[in-house]
């Protein structure tokens, strides 16, 4: 007797609910057009860098900065050229097949991320940006059409940074090639004035990658120099 009361206060409960859902729902009005313009699965091993597969994604934005979505093809045997992002940037793969390769893997081992024709989702990944340089090849047989969003870019800034390729890769060409289309589709700008301190904490940051200067001596004791803090936490 007592189970068949807790299961009729269940169900009150559950009906209940669903009742207060379709009460506080909010259909929308006067929307002419709504298209998902793209839409990709990042997988559980989502990195390109081996030691950061399977870990979560942290992005962490800094304000004011801008957020701007790029739509790209790229022709079979096309590709981005060597470059780099001021901030984070998320690519869904919408069909075709794109393999990155990173500046720093002297081994130039790629990772490709390939869709399937019969599936409509696509692949996503996310490049770290912050000056980490890559390349995007298209080495399948049938264009590839990708949509990215780029984040934390300085306001007013190009979210693309150019870099000379590595040298230790056989493809060496550093402008972008075979590029079918490659236009904004939108890019919304945050309010503020503050795009040059955004663009020197970046080269800061930069710089601050580099190999710290060799220990010297000073006054008989090995020391290191110290090291300026010019980046903001």
């Amino acid at each position: 007797m007592q189970h068949k009361k807790l299961t009729a206060v269940a169900v009150a409960v559950t009906v209940g609910a669903a009742g207060v859902g379709t009460a506080i729902a909010t259909p929308g009005s006067g929307i002419l057009a709504a298209p998902v313009l793209a839409r990709g699965t990042l997988e559980a091993d989502h990195s390109h860098h081996e030691h950061k597969r399977h870990k979560p994604v942290k992005i962490k934005l800094q304000r004011p900065s801008d957020v701007a979505v790029q739509q790209v093809t790229v022709s079979p045997g096309g590709s981005t050229g060597w470059h780099s992002h001021p901030g984070p940037a998320v690519v869904i793969i919408k069909s075709g097949s794109l393999t990155l390769y990173d500046a720093d893997d002297r081994t130039c081992s790629g990772t490709t991320y390939s869709v399937d024709p019969a599936n409509p989702v696509g692949k996503v990944f996310i490049d770290e940006g912050y000056g980490h340089a890559h390349i995007g090849r298209n080495e399948g047989s049938t264009n590839t059409e990708l949509y990215v969003t780029y984040l934390d870019v300085p306001v007013g800034a190009a979210p693309r940074i150019d870099v000379p390729a590595p040298g230790h890769c056989p493809f060496l060409a550093s402008a972008p090639s075979g590029l079918v289309t490659a236009h904004a589709v939108t890019r919304p700008l945050s309010s503020g004035a503050h795009a040059n301190r955004r663009a020197s904490d970046i080269r800061c940051r930069e710089r601050s990658r580099r190999p710290a200067p060799p220990v010297r001596a000073c006054g008989g004791v090995n020391a290191r120099p110290r090291q300026r803090r010019c980046c903001r936490p």
